[in-house]
């Protein structure tokens, strides 16, 4: 076994962490961002592959919207280089930002904190950073 196949589920998914030699089962989005980047570097795309299209299924709908910018911005960065998985996620993250600039943005204070969207831990700057980083990979990819 791989050290990196430690956290990987049946489905390719990876849960969040080992400490103290227990597993938190949490799967978010950033580990399978991670996950994939790592796995495309050891060589294993295939492996990639399967755990970017299992994460493009779960992380759909109010469970992407509710993530934390931070974590998106590794999982999108991550999926947008997989071959297989990029037009999906590319599809994703024009319908997350568009959501983001119509539900999440306070025209008041310029900020992106409304509408329930997910929050690291209620910090404005992190959040807003990465929110910027997922506006930033849009216009990248539609130049």
């Amino acid at each position: 076994m791989d050290w990196l196949d430690v956290l990987r589920t049946d489905d390719g998914l990876y849960q969040d962490r080992l400490e103290g030699g227990v597993i938190d089962p949490t799967i978010w989005s950033y580990n399978q961002g991670a996950a994939v980047a790592a796995l495309r570097l050891l060589g294993r795309a295939d492996d990639a592959t399967t755990t970017a299209t299992a994460s493009l299924d779960l992380f759909t709908g109010d469970r992407l919207w509710r993530e934390p910018p931070p974590f998106l911005a590794i999982w999108f960065r991550a999926l947008l280089r997989d071959p297989v998985a990029s037009p999906e996620a590319m599809r994703r993250l024009v319908a997350h930002t568009d959501r983001l600039l119509s539900e999440a943005l306070d025209p008041a204070t310029g900020l992106f904190r409304a509408g329930g969207v997910g929050s690291y831990d209620g910090s404005t700057t992190i959040d807003q950073a990465a929110t910027v980083q997922l506006l930033a990979m849009r216009a990248l990819a539609e130049a």
